[in-house]
């Protein structure tokens, strides 16, 4: 993960334009493909349930793929944005700017985006699959894959009524890759020892 781009900073004083049309509404964002296996049509009853509720929520999808259509007549009427593909930077932006970070998806399993929100000090609601919460420690509320439209919405109310969680020390490509390639030298080592060469006498 790029730790330059996605860190902690403050707050913007004004949320961007092009992630929501109501920014008297907390904003709800959801990033990633928007594709049959993330699990997204199930957001259209919690948004709906939430709609009527004390803590109505804008909802903005980042992220483009082949289910937009579909979802866009499945949300309907509904209080959601479709920002499509962003830059990393306005990806970064509305971390920052947004309440909290859905992710419905049952299938995940790096789960970068929860890193990159973690990252940026950003609150998360996830359904509870054994890749996320592996991937996130803290500053998220889980939610049982088999939840109703209406404990989703509690847990999102009960998310926007907290403070910001604290921002996760994530590691860098940089460290990982650093990490990856001292262990594929541990196992070659394993594998084909140095011999000594001339001169060297080590061993004798």
């Amino acid at each position: 993960m790029d730790t330059d781009v996605f860190n902690h900073r403050p707050r913007p004083i004004a949320t961007p334009t092009w992630l929501t049309d109501e920014p008297e509404l907390s904003t709800a964002i959801y990033v990633g493909r928007l594709g049959p296996e993330k699990n997204l049509e199930m957001l259209a009853p919690v948004l709906g349930s939430a709609r009527g509720g004390l803590r109505p929520w804008h909802l903005t999808f980042i992220g483009d793929g082949p289910e937009r259509g579909r979802l866009e007549r499945r949300f309907a009427g509904l209080p959601v944005t479709f920002a499509g593909a962003r830059s990393v930077a306005d990806v970064a932006a509305a971390y920052h700017a947004a309440d909290v970070l859905l992710m419905p998806s049952l299938t995940e399993t790096v789960g970068l985006v929860l890193l990159e929100a973690a990252a940026c000090g950003m609150p998360v609601v996830a359904a509870d699959t054994p890749a996320v919460r592996h991937t996130v420690q803290r500053g998220a509320l889980l939610i049982p894959p088999n939840a109703t439209p209406d404990r989703w919405a509690a847990a999102i109310a009960e998310t926007l009524d907290r403070p910001r969680p604290e921002p996760a020390k994530v590691t860098s490509w940089r460290e990982v890759t650093a990490e990856l390639i001292e262990a594929y030298r541990w196992v070659a080592e394993l594998r084909w020892p140095r011999r000594p060469g001339r001169g060297d006498t080590q061993g004798l």
